[in-house]
């Protein structure tokens, strides 16, 4: 049995390949561990999920962009916060809102010290929530409406609606990674028993596609299918549902291409190796890894040289 609770990178004792193929997980209480064993857990409490001592791909995504502040706390804002509701209340239904969710109060809008100040003691007293603002978005639509407005479309939409009646959601893995040894955590949104699926909240449906780019998805989509494969899910595919916070509340949908899933699954590896070397070395540098490179020691100076 490994100790999961020394060291997310790997310096733990060997794996069997029955713990690695995540047997007998049936016996553990997720919510009472660390980081339970490698496997694949259900109905576990997103707030649970966030806790487990692993590596995320969130981790994966803000290293991406600059490893010195990837162990920097995340703090989320409003549009992260209702991105939260949005799954909460689709994903979920209002049980799910309700543990995962709190809304704010009118005195805690604005951005003044006393709205702040509230919003900070809410947040200490209720760790793990997602503070909802009362009204979001330039239009000021309250924030219920707007989970409404949002679930809504999902559920009316020809290919989203089916989806989301026949799937799995909330789905949580975890699994070590053979080539660094880290204990790696995914939670699939939505899982129809072949296609991973991940909503996504988004300023407009046109630019996702740029938005996939900066903020990181595919190496999100890589890790996750990485996961899967680990913990031999039979997971063909990997989409994105895109959806627009605001009136009329557009949602689509879209497959990841096999090969660019792929190429993104390699690199989401390629991360975590560097990630586990900035770990081993204490060398969190203030650059982004260039794509092409596997270790810090093949870093060369013309490797930092941009072309405009």
């Amino acid at each position: 049995m490994i100790d999961f609770n020394t060291d997310i990178f790997g310096t733990a004792a060997p794996v069997s390949p029955e713990i690695m193929m995540g047997a007998n997980t049936e016996t553990i209480d997720p919510m009472e561990l660390e980081c339970p064993e490698p496997g694949v857990y259900y109905d576990v409490p997103a707030h649970v999920y966030h806790s487990w001592a692993a590596v995320s791909s969130t981790l994966l995504k803000a290293y991406a962009k600059l490893p010195s502040t990837a162990r920097t706390p995340y703090v989320p804002g409003d549009d992260a916060n209702v991105g939260s509701g949005i799954h909460a209340y689709s994903l979920q239904g209002e049980k799910g809102l309700r543990e995962e969710c709190l809304f704010l109060p009118a005195t805690c809008e604005g951005k003044s010290a006393k709205a702040i100040a509230e919003r900070e003691m809410i947040q200490m007293s209720n760790p793990g929530k997602a503070l909802l603002p009362p009204v979001y978005g330039p239009q000021k639509v309250v924030t219920m409406e707007v989970l409404k407005g949002v679930d809504a479309s999902l559920q009316s939409h020809p290919k989203i609606g089916p989806v989301l009646e026949t799937s799995r959601k909330e789905v949580s893995v975890v699994w070590i990674d053979e080539e660094t040894g880290c204990i790696c955590k995914a939670r699939f949104d939505i899982w129809d028993g072949s296609v991973l699926w991940d909503l996504k909240k988004c300023r407009s449906i046109d630019g996702f596609q740029w938005q996939i780019k900066d903020l990181g998805y595919m190496i999100q989509a890589g890790f996750y299918y990485d996961g899967a494969l680990a913990n031999n899910l039979p997971a063909v595919g990997f989409g994105f549902i895109p959806m627009e916070a605001f009136p009329p509340y557009q949602v689509a949908c879209g497959y990841v291409e096999p090969e660019k899933l792929e190429a993104a699954r390699m690199d989401a590896r390629r991360l975590l190796g560097l990630v586990k070397e900035s770990q081993m070395n204490d060398y969190w540098p203030n650059f982004p890894p260039p794509s092409h490179i596997f270790s810090w020691e093949d870093l060369t100076p013309d490797d930092l040289v941009n072309v405009y």
